[in-house]
């Protein structure tokens, strides 16, 4: 059985706290040993999870341990800001293990990359790594509709003892706090039915995305964009990618055009666009299937338009 998920639902505790109303949003998983899987990899234990990917986040050289992914949809114009662990339970995993040290992403068009050994200091604690079991990896929102991706963390390492210890259940609480989004003003039926099936693929908790959904003014028979006046803009979508997203950019006049995506720490793993371009609407693939799952950054430079954000990527 793959990990298990269930919502414990939205505490509608609201805390006043300088004048500005909070929530509180509670989550929990479950998951099983029967989901471990052990590989060899030169010399080392590889410890994967089913439904779970091996963190690329994780500094290189600390221990390569899986993480669960998980996508929430929360009340609208709030972010979350902070976690709580409000209650786990684990049991020890039986063997002893040399965990394999976590790897840099592999950039685009590279075959090959220096293998980095285990960090020494993390290496020589006689405690268990990651020292957090869940932590928020993104909050934004998807068409005005608010979101939260949050890192589980079901297996723990001491690489002292050489011992894994699986947490089996885990109750979290995620923090909100208002935050406005730019938002769409108005949009046709069949948009706001697409991204009503576009938001069910992509969450975990279902049942929400009709309670928070953003739904802008509805405006029937009419072909309607943000951006039809627009000159010079760009757009990613889909974002997330899953693993693939098309980039499209428009520039007003004739300009050299550099289009590069970076990791989270700033590691440049792909440049999609490097010299000049014709003025006028373009597009391009970023292709994320080599890399792990994760946040990135894109960072577009022309003459009349520079634009740096963040895409996530999910697989």
């Amino acid at each position: 059985m793959l990990a298990l998920k269930r919502v414990t639902g939205l505490c509608m505790v609201m805390m006043m706290t300088c004048g500005m109303t909070y929530a509180q949003f509670s989550y929990s998983v479950n998951f099983s040993k029967n989901d471990i899987v052990f590989k060899k990899d030169r010399g080392y234990d590889v410890v994967e999870m089913k439904g779970c990917k091996n963190k690329a986040d994780f500094q290189p050289g600390n221990p390569s341990l899986p993480a669960k992914s998980i996508c929430l949809v929360i009340p609208q114009n709030t972010r979350s800001y902070s976690i709580t662990i409000d209650a786990i339970t684990t049991e020890p995993v039986e063997g002893e293990f040399e965990i394999i040290p976590q790897q840099p992403p592999i950039p685009i068009g590279a075959s090959l990359v220096q293998f980095v050994e285990p960090n020494a200091e993390t290496y020589s604690r006689d405690s268990f790594f990651p020292r957090e079991n869940a932590g928020i990896s993104y909050s934004g929102a998807y068409h005005g509709t608010s979101l939260v991706w949050i890192s589980v963390f079901p297996i723990r390492y001491n690489p002292v003892q050489k011992k894994l210890e699986l947490i089996t259940h885990i109750d979290f609480t995620l923090n909100l706090q208002p935050h406005e989004f730019s938002l769409k003003k108005c949009a046709t039926q069949k948009w706001v039915n697409d991204n009503s099936e576009s938001l069910r693929r992509l969450v975990d908790n279902l049942q929400d995305v009709g309670r928070f959904m953003y739904v802008p003014e509805i405006i029937d028979n009419v072909e309607y964009t943000d951006r039809a006046a627009a000159e010079e803009y760009l757009t990613v979508s889909p974002n997330p990618a899953n693993p693939i997203t098309t980039i499209v950019y428009s520039i007003r006049n004739p300009s050299d055009v550099k289009l590069t995506i970076y990791s989270i720490v700033g590691q440049k793993v792909a440049t999609l666009v490097d010299g000049p371009m014709s003025a006028g609407k373009h597009s391009v693939n970023f292709d994320g299937s080599r890399l792990a799952s994760g946040v990135y950054l894109y960072r577009f430079e022309s003459a009349g338009l520079n634009k740096t954000g963040k895409m996530l990527l999910l697989k």
